[in-house]
C-alpha cells in the first residue's frame, strides 16, 4: 500500500470511527433518556415523562439521521481495503471490513460497534420496563373503571327486587 492509499484508508477509519463513536454516546444517552422516562411513569411525573419523551425522541431521530453516514463510511472503507466478495449470500459486515484492518483500528471500530450494541440492549431492557409500568397504570384504571361502573348500577335500596337504577349517571361522552 502506498502513502496515497495509507492516508485514504487511515482518512476512512476515521470518519467511520467518528459515527460509531457519535451514534454509540446519541445511543447510551437514549438508553438513559427512556430509564429517566421510566421512573417519571412510576412517580407519575408528568413533566418529566414529556421531557425525557422529547429527548428520547429528538435522540432516536438523530441516531436514524445518522445511519446513512454510517452505511456509506462503511462502504467507502470497503472500497479502499478492496475487493469483496459480494455475489456470494454473505453480508459485507462490519466484522468483515475489519479482519483487512490494522489491529488498532479494528478494535477500535468493533469496540464502538459493541458499545452501540450494549447501548441497544439496554433501550431494550428500558423500553420493556415502560411497558410493563404502562400496563401496570392501565390496568388500575380497567381496575378503577370496573369498580365505578358496577357501582353506578347498583339499587338504590338493598334487598329491593325491582330492577336496579343507576345510583349516579356517567358522562356519556366519556
Amino acid at each position: 500500500m502506498n502513502r496515497t492509499d495509507n492516508a485514504e484508508l487511515s482518512g476512512c477509519i476515521r470518519v467511520l470511527s467518528r459515527i460509531l463513536a457519535k451514534q454509540a454516546a446519541a445511543s447510551r444517552k437514549l438508553g438513559a433518556a427512556l430509564i429517566a422516562q421510566t421512573e417519571a411513569l412510576v412517580t407519575n411525573d408528568c413533566l418529566r415523562i414529556e421531557r425525557h419523551s422529547a429527548e428520547a425522541e429528538a435522540l432516536a431521530r438523530s441516531i436514524a439521521e445518522m445511519e446513512p453516514a454510517r452505511i456509506k463510511a462503511a462502504a467507502e472503507l470497503a472500497n479502499v481495503i478492496g475487493p469483496f466478495d459480494t455475489d456470494s449470500n454473505t453480508e459485507l459486515t462490519l466484522k468483515r471490513i475489519a479482519e483487512c484492518l490494522p489491529p488498532k483500528a479494528a478494535a477500535d471500530l468493533l469496540n464502538s460497534a459493541a458499545g452501540i450494541r450494549n447501548a441497544e440492549a439496554e433501550i431494550a431492557r428500558a423500553t420493556e420496563q415502560s411497558r410493563n409500568a404502562i400496563n401496570v397504570g392501565l390496568d388500575y384504571v380497567r381496575f378503577t373503571f370496573e369498580l365505578i361502573t358496577r357501582s353506578a348500577v347498583k339499587p338504590r335500596a338493598y334487598g329491593n327486587a325491582a330492577a336496579p337504577t343507576p345510583s349516579f349517571y356517567l358522562n356519556q361522552r366519556a
